[in-house]
């Protein structure tokens, strides 16, 4: 229950700071730009704003709000309730996959290739995945700058990959890249799925080791 209602409070707060009359925004100016494009780019083009933008919003945003969370003392009066890192990271993750997914729902429809439902599960798991490495990156900094290029390493080490797969540069040695696996995805492969499930555990677990102790620190907790 506890995580449900945390995913709602999120909700509301991204609601109020604008980030769905952002989206809705930039959804149509996507949907725009892939409309004037030439017939043959319209799918790569779809999947490149896809990708660089909706399917990877939690690393662009999860710091500035984690960040806020902290100045504005909500964070760490969170902490010391009995709330668990577990659900302040569900919160988060499943808020942000709610706007990445609806907003690449819009795009993609767009396209000649359409929106399938291997197309939304793997946008939806590959959203967690970003929006996990957005709450590291914030967890270990302590000011917006430290953030941005914490954050900015991660893009180049797990976004680059996506862009080049999109683009088949180097597929081959890329093919089972986190990013790679969300291209995949939105061409319809099913055993994208499959794949994201595996990253998404592996830095859940991983996240949820090492990043607990930072959240309970933030809070004074020992």
């Amino acid at each position: 229950m506890r995580k449900l209602t945390l995913t709602i409070s999120d909700m509301k707060f991204q609601y109020k700071y604008g980030f769905y009359y952002l989206y809705t925004f930039l959804s149509v100016l996507y949907i725009c730009i892939v409309q004037i494009m030439a017939k043959d780019f319209k799918d790569i083009t779809a999947q490149l704003l896809v990708f660089t933008d909706p399917a990877t919003i939690g690393i662009f945003f999860m710091g500035a709000i984690v960040l806020l969370e902290k100045s504005q003392r909500i964070l760490p009066s969170l902490i010391v309730s009995p709330i668990k890192f577990s659900d302040y990271l569900f919160g988060k993750v499943m808020s942000f996959a709610f706007i990445s997914v609806i907003s690449a729902i819009a795009i993609l429809f767009f396209s000649p290739s359409g929106i399938g439902v291997v197309s939304i599960i793997t946008i939806a798991l590959g959203s967690l995945f970003f929006s996990v490495l957005g709450m590291i990156a914030a967890l270990n900094s302590r000011s917006m700058n430290e953030y941005l290029m914490l954050s900015t390493i991660f893009e180049i080490i797990f976004c680059l990959p996506g862009v080049l797969y999109i683009f088949n540069i180097a597929e081959k040695y890329l093919f089972f890249t986190p990013a790679a696996v969300i291209v995949q995805g939105m061409r319809n492969k099913p055993a994208s799925i499959f794949y994201m499930i595996i990253w998404n555990t592996l830095l859940i677990l991983i996240t949820y080791k090492y990043m607990n102790k930072k959240y309970r620190k933030i809070g004074g907790a020992r």
